[in-house]
């Protein structure tokens, strides 16, 4: 066999070869950009329009909302691919979806309360009257919060977004992020743990309604029937599917 054959019968093989080379070289060219996530934390609860603006403005996409209001937290969470308005309305229909489940539920507690104890019980007993302040409590809180859901008031104290590198690290020093973490799309419970270091100080306290802490012994147990009568159609209407 001469030079001549052994040019020839590898020609071809170098052919397929750099064939190969070009067409993984231009498919690693057209690979999209990897996408990470992060938290972002704000001063406060921030209109939802506001930060609708902020995730278009820096191409990024929602995938999770974290709510406040009334010494309540809660979270939206998605995998869809939603646009930042869409996302947004999604957390806050679910949100208000939430509270009017609890809502319904703190109305059983307490006709259940007051099923099983009377006024002079409760007038009678210290435990029975935390008991009872506490569902009064948590009452005022959701019906606070869900007022608050309802009007489309701020809501969102922070979010978690999607996005490359560039684009999370621009939105990182955007004047409206108070806060960032990186996350990790897998691992809930970190997520979780963040958020709570990224919430703002005046959030963190437990809530007390103050006519709650106070209202006398002997009133408490009125404040008991008349809220359990209180719970109408139009406390427990909203969104609907």
């Amino acid at each position: 066999m001469n030079d001549s054959t052994r040019r020839n019968r590898n020609g071809p093989i170098a052919a397929v070869l750099m064939g190969v080379l070009l067409f993984s070289s231009a498919h690693a060219q057209q690979r999209p950009p990897a996408l990470e996530r992060a938290q972002i934390g704000f001063a406060a609860t921030v209109q939802d329009r506001e930060i609708v603006q902020l995730l278009q403005q820096n191409g990024v996409s929602g995938r999770a909302a974290f709510a406040w209001s009334m010494g309540l937290s809660g979270s939206h969470r998605t995998n869809e691919d939603l646009s930042a308005p869409e996302f947004l309305a999604q957390a806050r229909a679910k949100s208000i979806e939430f509270l009017e489940a609890a809502l319904k539920a703190n109305a059983v507690r307490l006709g259940k309360f007051q099923e099983k104890h009377g006024g002079d019980e409760v007038t009678q007993s210290e435990s029975l009257q935390q008991e009872a302040r506490s569902l009064l409590n948590i009452r005022r809180q959701i019906e606070g919060a869900l007022k608050t859901a309802r009007a489309g008031d701020p809501l969102f104290f922070a979010m978690e977004v999607e996005g490359t590198r560039e684009k999370l690290e621009r939105l990182r020093t955007n004047g409206a992020v108070r806060a960032f973490s990186r996350a990790d799309a897998g691992d809930r419970k970190s997520a979780m743990a963040r958020v709570r270091t990224i919430k703002p100080a005046a959030y963190r306290g437990e809530y007390r309604d103050p006519a709650v802490m106070t209202i006398s012994p002997t009133d408490l147990y009125d404040r008991v029937l008349k809220s359990t009568a209180a719970t109408a159609p139009s406390q427990t209407e909203g969104v609907r599917k």
